[in-house]
């Protein structure tokens, strides 16, 4: 099992890092869930824990649409100033248990508890539909429940307590964390547009970003004091590659792949590397290991088979799997995705190099060839015409 801390190899069934110490977790090879280390079988799925079983490594992170909350406790530090740090700490537990319960009543994931604030994950690590609406019905509950919690609780009437909280959706990239850093590990300007919504927010209120308000327009009523510095202080969009697919697109894709069993996802996203058609010998090299079929995705209706091939039944399906891949393992598999063309279609071959960013002399096999042949295999190649200049001159040896 390797640590997905210092990535030391250590014994399978090994509790701790020999090298640096930190508790080791076991992944589920069927969920990707977390086995508790007593546990005989998966709390997710109720898949049996085996050897093989490993912790995250670093191609486990991925690119995924959530949506983030931000919540803490307004006059928290007014509290502790006139207030017994026991009495304190009863009321912190309290609250910390309602916004476990209501948060993971939505469909949420409480993802770490700092002080009096809590930090949330709708969409991780299985997207559903209404997940920003439900985010956002989770910390009305919650600031709901804790002004009746302090409304009836006498040691606390002479304080004003209520929470504020800041919503925001869209990208980011999630990997499965130590404890010490919450469940998840989630990096990403909505994370920083959360904590700046709260930040916002003033006692009892619910900022959103415009992502989280074009979701949940239809289901509450807001406030529009100052619109246009809102949408200009978290609009990001500066070099985003995967603008083009729209979050709330990616996030119903999600929806269906995080049903899949952890092999069958990492294939669909693979798969997402060679484009919407391509055959299971030419999958099997980018995953380096036998693929003999794709049935299950082709019975989840991801996929749809024709003759020899694999089609993806819908484009916007492949575009969310690969919009899910960390841009590391993008490169690596379109690495691979070359290497297996490289003998067969230069010109894909090349484009696949591109985006791998590959710094083999991709030019210097190109022009190996006579301009002549290098023009024969353009003419021979379906994705010629969506190649860019550079590929274009490279294949011809130019």
């Amino acid at each position: 099992m390797f640590c997905s801390t210092c990535a030391h190899r250590n014994a399978w069934d090994a509790r701790f890092c020999t090298a640096c110490g930190l508790p080791l977790a076991l992944l589920c090879r069927n969920c990707g869930a977390t086995f508790a280390l007593e546990a005989n079988f998966c709390s997710a799925c109720g898949q049996a824990r085996n050897p093989t079983d490993q912790a995250p490594r670093e191609e486990d992170g991925e690119r995924r649409y959530a949506t983030v909350v931000f919540s803490d406790l307004t006059g928290y530090t007014a509290l502790n100033e006139t207030t017994d740090p026991e009495v304190v700490e009863v009321l912190m537990q309290r609250i910390r248990r309602i916004a476990s319960e209501v948060i993971e009543r939505h469909g949420g994931t409480v993802n770490q508890f700092v002080g009096d604030e809590v930090m949330a994950l709708f969409g991780v690590p299985v997207a559903r539909r209404d997940d920003p609406p439900q985010a956002v019905r989770a910390v009305r509950e919650l600031h709901g429940a804790v002004e009746a919690l302090t409304r009836h609780e006498p040691s606390l009437r002479p304080h004003s307590l209520s929470m504020h909280s800041g919503v925001s959706s869209g990208l980011m990239i999630v990997r499965r964390s130590d404890s010490r850093a919450g469940h998840y590990a989630v990096i990403g300007d909505t994370v920083n547009s959360a904590a700046r919504l709260r930040g916002l927010a003033a006692p009892g209120e619910i900022a959103v970003d415009h992502e989280t308000w074009q979701q949940i327009a239809d289901f509450f009523i807001a406030e529009t004091s100052a619109p246009v510095q809102l949408e200009q202080l978290l609009l990001n969009v500066a070099g985003a590659e995967d603008a083009h697919l729209p979050g709330s697109i990616q996030a119903l894709v999600q929806v269906r792949v995080d049903r899949l069993a952890r092999l069958d996802k990492q294939a669909l996203q693979a798969a997402a590397v060679l484009g919407q058609r391509w055959r299971s010998e030419m999958l099997a090299h980018l995953l380096e290991r036998e693929v003999r079929d794709c049935q299950v995705l082709v019975e989840q209706a991801l996929l749809r088979q024709e003759g020899n091939e694999y089609v993806f039944s819908h484009a916007l399906i492949r575009d969310g799997a690969y919009a899910s891949l960390l841009h590391t393992r993008r490169r690596h598999l379109h690495a691979r995705a070359g290497e297996w063309f490289e003998a067969r279609d230069l010109t894909v071959a090349a484009e696949h190099f591109e985006r791998a960013d590959d710094p083999r002399a991709i030019s210097r096999r190109a022009r190996r060839a006579s301009p002549d042949c290098a023009t024969r295999t353009l003419s021979r190649s379906p994705n010629a015409a969506s190649l860019s200049p550079r590929i274009l001159k490279l294949a011809l040896g130019c």
